[in-house]
């Protein structure tokens, strides 16, 4: 009965309050989900484009040959890609730096529209106190994203617009990769709404 009423209490505080953890829990897996899509478009076009591989940044990748033999291509190619992933020093590589330094050694990196960049490094930061700092805002996050107002301390709260909003950029961003692939394979490919202020 106790733990019921605790649960009962829980829920309705969620419910008062807007379901702060339920949008937190949306952004950590859409990031996640953001992650994945990147890593695995990669991943694809190192396995069919043996070229992509001459790229100087990923030839300068160490890994010990014993350990990358006993690996199938796939497994070899996502080796590669989350090895340079941790090679790159974690204070410049978030937000759309994060997926634009692993879209460069294949030549698919470019230009985002500012109010997307800012969108997804408010995202970055925000996913990363939600997982490490139990969404308490630490120092990287009020100096990263100063226009949030926030104290070292301070809850943070994914509210259901920041979460429109992160959706919407995620959307766009990944319009406008896809806008890219479309250029390198020159295909036509109908731009979607929420890419159309990509440029």
């Amino acid at each position: 009965m106790q733990e019921a009423t605790q649960t009962a209490v829980f829920a309705q505080k969620e419910i008062d309050s807007g379901f702060p953890l339920l949008h937190a829990h949306t952004l950590v897996g859409a990031w996640g989900a953001l992650e994945a899509a990147i890593e695995d478009l990669i991943v694809a076009i190192l396995i069919n484009e043996a070229e992509s591989l001459q790229s100087e940044t990923l030839k300068k990748i160490r890994i010990p040959f014993v350990d990358f033999q006993a690996l199938d291509k796939e497994e070899r190619m996502r080796f590669l890609v989350q090895e340079l992933d941790r090679g790159r020093g974690s204070g410049r590589w978030q937000g759309i730096e994060k997926f634009e330094g692993l879209l460069e050694p294949i030549g698919l990196s470019g230009s985002v529209g500012d109010d997307i960049r800012r969108d997804i490094w408010e995202a970055n930061h925000i996913r990363n106190v939600i997982v490490h700092r139990r969404s308490v805002a630490d120092r990287s996050l009020v100096q990263s994203c100063p226009w949030m107002h926030l104290q070292i301390g301070e809850n943070v709260v994914v509210t259901p617009i920041d979460l429109e909003r992160f959706g919407a950029a995620f959307g766009g961003y990944m319009g406008a990769v896809t806008k890219r692939l479309a250029a390198r394979y020159r295909t036509d490919i109908e731009p979607t709404a929420d890419s159309s202020d990509v440029h």
